[in-house]
C-alpha cells in the first residue's frame, strides 16, 4: 500500500547533519558557503561538503546541496568553481530556486539532478510540466497545496514530489515575499529574511500577529501523507540546533517504519507521548498540520504569540527514548596471522571486499596474542562509518605483533574500505564550456517566434508607457485626464476583461491591450484560465498576455499562437543573463526587471531593450494563501474581495487586497516605488517601456500620479520610495 518515502533532513552544519545521520534521515540537505537560501545558518564548509558526500553514500544515503537563492549577473563566475568539485564527488541534487542556474548547471552538469526549490512557488500541474521542460527532476511544491492538490498532481505526473512535513510556515508562498526585502533591506530571496511576519500588527478592530503561522506537524497524518504518493518528505531546520534535527529526524523515522510494518495507531499511548514531546519542541505556541487539509483561515494563524514555546529546549529525555545509535554500516572481518608474514586483514561491506596487509607477525618470545585479544583490537571502530558485525581470526603459530601495528593495520584496512566504497559515486570532470555569447540575446528581436522589434527603444528614442490598472475607476480617470494617448500598451487584470471591454474595446482606445493573469493559480483554477486564453486567442483586439508564474507560463505556451505576445512579470525573476535566455528561449517575447536589483545590476544583467521597468506602484510584498480579512473581520468571497489594512509597530498603513475570484492575498508596500525623479538615468538605461500599475489609488489618486508621470513639473509624489533602484540587496 506505501511506496518508499525519502525523509529529508535538514543540516545548517555538519554536526546537524551527522545528527540527521544519525537519527534515521535517508538524505540531508544542506547549504555550502555561497548561494544558500539560509545566509544565517553555520553552512557547511567545501571540505564538509566533501567529506559529507562521501559519508552519505557509504551508508546507502543522499545529500543534496541547497542552492536556492536568486544569484546577480556578476555572482554567475563562482558557481562552476563551486559545484564542480562536489558534481566530482557524486553529489546526489543540488536545489534550485534561479533559472537561469537551473539552466546553466543542465548545460556544465547535465548528470547532475536538479530540484525545483518551494521559492519558485510552484502551485500546480502546469508550473511541474514547465520545470519538466527545464530538465528539472524533482519539484517541492508550494507549502500552500492541500493533500488533496498533491494527489491530483500525483495522478497527472511521475515527477519526484518533495512536500514539507515539519517545521516553520512561511506567511507568503516562498519566493514571492518582499517584505524583508522592501522594508529592512534583507531580501528572503538572498537568504536573508529578517521575519517581519513575525511582528504584531493592529487594524481597526484588531491587534495581534496576523501574518505568524503556526508551525507544521504531521505526525499524526502520516499514514495519508504517504499514501499520497508523495516521493520525500521535508522537514523544515536548517536554522535549528543539532539537537532539533535529531528529534524530529528520529520521531518520523520511528513513525514512517511503523507505517510500513502496519503498526502505527494514533490511539496508541506511546504515540500520545512522543506526539506531546514533538509538539514541545521549538513549537510556535501551537502547531497544525499547514495547509493539507485547510485553504485557508484563522486556525492557521499563531494570533496571540510568535514566539517560540518556553520548554521548548530539546530534552535529553527524548534522545534516551529512542535510543538512536550514530550511523554505522555493518562489515565483516577476516585476519590472518602467521609467524614470519605480514598480518592481512579483509573486511567486505555488502560487494566491496578489500585487503591490506601490514606489521610483521614475530614469534612470541613469553605470552603469545590470544584470538581474544585481537579480535578485540580491530573491532574498535569508533570515529568510522563502519561496525563490525562479524570476524574471524585464524592464527598460525605463537603470535606477537604490536597493538600499535594491529590499529594501523585497521585504520588502513577502514580507509581503503572507505575509499572504495566512495569512489563508485565519482563522476568523470566535466568540460567546462565557453561562456555563452549573449550578443545576439541582446537585441530586442529574440530567437522565438513571439517576437518582434515593435519594442525596439534605442537610448535617445521616445519613450514608451505601459499601463496596468486594478480598478475601473482608475482607467476612467486616466481617460478623464486626457493621459490614455501617453500609453502604447494597457495590461488588464484577468477579472476585470469583461467589466472594462466596452471602454477598451471602443474606438477612442487605439493601444494594445494584454490580458493580465493572476499572480498565483492553482490547480482547481486551470480550466478557467485556459477558457480565458482561448478567447484571448480568438480576440484580435488582444494582443498578448502578461505572466506572473510558472503555471500560466506554460498554459500560454501551450494554448495560445505564435502571434500572441508573452511579457514575463517582475515575480518569474531574471537577475541574470541565463535567466533571461531560459524564459526568451522557452516563448516569452519580452521581460520586466526585477525589483531587488539596482540600476548597475541590472545594466550587467543587459536585455535591457526587451525590458520593461516597473516606472511607478506599490510593489506587492507578499502573495498569500491565507487570508487577512478573514483572519481579522471573516470572509469577503461574497463581496468578490476586499481592499484593507493593516498597522505596523511604525504607524504605516499597509494595504491588503483580497483577489477572491483566484483566492489569494497581496500585501503592498505602504509607500509605492516611484522613479519619476530618476527620469534621466531611466532614459540612458534604454528599457524597452516604463510601467504605471495602478493598484489602490482612487480616481484623485490616479490623477496626481499621471500628472506627476506627464504634467506639471511641479507634481511630486510625496510620500514614495525608489526601492531598490539606487541601491540592491546584500
Amino acid at each position: 500500500m506505501y511506496n518508499k518515502t525519502e525523509l529529508l533532513a535538514p543540516a545548517g552544519t555538519y554536526e546537524g547533519f551527522l545528527a540527521a545521520l544519525s537519527a534515521g534521515a535517508d538524505a540531508v540537505y544542506a547549504g555550502g558557503q555561497h548561494f544558500s537560501a539560509r545566509a544565517y545558518a553555520g553552512n557547511l564548509s567545501d571540505d564538509e561538503l566533501l567529506s559529507a558526500i562521501d559519508m552519505v553514500h557509504i551508508l546507502g544515503k543522499k545529500l543534496y546541496l541547497t542552492l536556492n537563492t536568486l544569484c546577480k549577473e556578476r555572482e554567475f563566475k563562482e558557481i562552476y568553481d563551486y559545484i564542480a568539485p562536489l558534481y566530482i564527488r557524486g553529489l546526489d541534487g543540488v536545489i534550485v530556486q534561479d533559472i537561469g542556474i537551473v539552466c546553466y548547471l543542465k548545460r556544465e552538469f547535465p548528470d547532475l539532478p536538479v530540484h525545483a526549490s518551494t521559492q519558485m512557488s510552484i502551485s500546480g500541474i502546469d508550473g511541474i510540466n514547465c520545470m519538466r521542460d527545464m530538465g528539472v527532476s524533482r519539484v517541492v511544491p508550494a507549502r500552500e497545496l492541500t493533500l488533496e492538490e498533491i494527489k491530483n498532481i500525483r495522478n497527472e505526473t511521475d515527477m519526484e514530489l518533495e512536500c514539507f512535513i515539519h517545521g516553520a510556515m512561511c506567511y507568503s508562498y516562498s519566493g514571492q515575499c518582499l517584505f524583508s526585502s522592501f522594508l529592512g533591506g534583507r531580501s528572503g530571496n538572498r537568504g536573508r529574511c529578517a521575519q517581519p511576519c513575525r511582528l504584531p500588527y493592529k487594524s481597526v478592530d484588531y491587534s495581534g500577529y496576523p501574518l505568524s503561522m503556526k508551525d507544521m506537524c504531521t505526525l499524526d497524518i502520516l499514514p495519508e501523507l504517504m499514501a499520497a504518493g508523495i516521493s520525500s518528505f521535508k522537514i523544515e531546520g536548517r536554522m535549528k540546533k543539532p539537537e532539533y534535527t535529531y528529534t524530529v529526524t528520529g520521531m518520523y523515522r520511528k513513525y514512517m517504519d511503523l507505517v510500513y510494518s502496519g503498526n502505527y495507531s494514533r490511539d496508541a499511548a506511546e504515540f500520545k507521548k512522543d506526539f506531546s514531546y514533538l509538539m514541545r519542541q521549538y513549537v510556535r505556541g501551537e502547531a497544525g498540520t499547514g495547509y493539507y487539509y485547510k485553504r485557508n483561515g484563522r486556525d492557521l494563524i499563531s494570533l496571540t504569540s510568535s514566539s517560540y514555546n518556553a520548554d521548548s529546549e530539546i530534552s535529553n529525555v527524548i534522545k534516551e527514548e529512542f535510543k538512536i545509535s550514530p550511523a554505522t554500516v555493518s562489515v565483516d572481518m577476516k585476519a590472518c596471522l602467521v609467524v614470519g608474514r605480514e598480518a592481512e586483514l579483509t573486511i567486505s561491506c555488502g560487494d566491496t571486499l578489500i585487503s591490506v596487509t601490514g606489521g610483521m607477525c614475530q614469534a612470541a618470545l613469553k605470552a603469545p596474542l590470544d584470538e581474544e585479544r585481537i579480535k578485540k583490537q580491530l573491532t574498535k571502530t569508533g570515529g568510522t562509518l563502519f561496525s563490525v558485525r562479524d570476524i574471524d581470526v585464524k592464527l598460525q603459530g605463537d603470535i606477537f605483533i604490536s597493538m600499535g601495528e594491529l590499529n594501523d593495520l585497521r585504520r588502513k584496512a577502514f580507509n581503503a574500505l572507505y575509499d572504495a566504497m566512495a569512489q563508485p559515486f565519482f563522476r568523470t570532470p566535466p568540460q567546462k564550456e565557453e561562456p555563452r555569447n549573449f550578443e545576439d540575446k541582446e537585441k530586442p528581436v529574440q530567437n522565438n517566434e513571439r517576437s518582434s522589434s515593435k519594442n525596439e527603444n534605442p537610448v535617445g528614442k521616445k519613450r514608451s508607457y505601459t499601463l496596468c490598472f486594478e480598478d475601473k475607476s482608475q482607467l476612467l480617470a486616466v481617460m478623464d485626464k486626457g493621459y490614455i494617448s501617453r500609453f502604447e500598451r494597457i495590461y488588464v487584470e484577468a477579472h476585470l476583461l469583461n467589466e472594462t471591454r466596452d471602454i477598451l474595446f471602443s474606438d477612442s482606445v487605439t493601444q494594445d491591450i494584454y490580458g493580465a493573469l493572476p499572480y498565483i493559480i492553482r490547480d482547481s483554477y486551470r480550466d478557467d484560465i485556459t477558457d480565458l486564453l482561448n478567447r484571448i486567442g480568438e480576440d484580435e483586439r488582444i494582443k498578448g498576455v502578461l505572466v506572473r508564474n510558472y503555471e500560466g507560463l506554460k498554459l500560454c505556451l501551450d494554448n495560445l499562437d505564435k502571434e500572441k505576445r508573452i511579457v514575463a512579470d517582475a515575480g518569474l525573476y531574471t537577475f541574470n543573463r541565463e535567466a533571461c535566455s531560459a524564459l526568451l528561449d522557452m516563448g516569452v517575447s519580452e521581460l520586466t526587471l526585477p525589483l531587488e536589483i539596482n540600476i548597475h545590476e541590472m545594466r550587467e544583467r543587459g536585455y535591457l531593450p526587451c525590458s520593461e521597468l516597473l516606472y511607478y506602484g506599490r510593489v506587492n510584498m507578499m502573495l498569500c494563501a491565507n487570508c487577512v480579512d478573514k483572519t481579522v473581520r471573516g470572509c469577503h468571497r461574497d463581496k468578490g474581495g476586499a481592499l484593507s489594512y493593516i498597522k505596523d509597530r511604525y504607524q504605516n498603513e499597509i494595504p491588503v487586497l483580497s483577489n477572491c475570484s483566484y483566492c489569494y492575498n497581496r500585501i503592498l508596500n505602504p509607500k509605492p516605488l516611484c522613479l519619476f525623479s530618476e527620469a534621466e538615468a531611466v532614459n540612458r538605461m534604454g528599457t524597452g517601456a516604463l510601467r504605471i500599475h495602478l493598484t489602490v489609488e482612487d480616481e484623485e489618486e490616479t490623477g496626481r500620479v499621471l500628472d506627476a508621470a506627464f504634467g506639471s513639473s511641479e507634481s511630486i509624489i510625496k510620500d514614495h520610495t525608489k526601492g531598490h533602484f539606487r541601491k540592491s540587496v546584500e
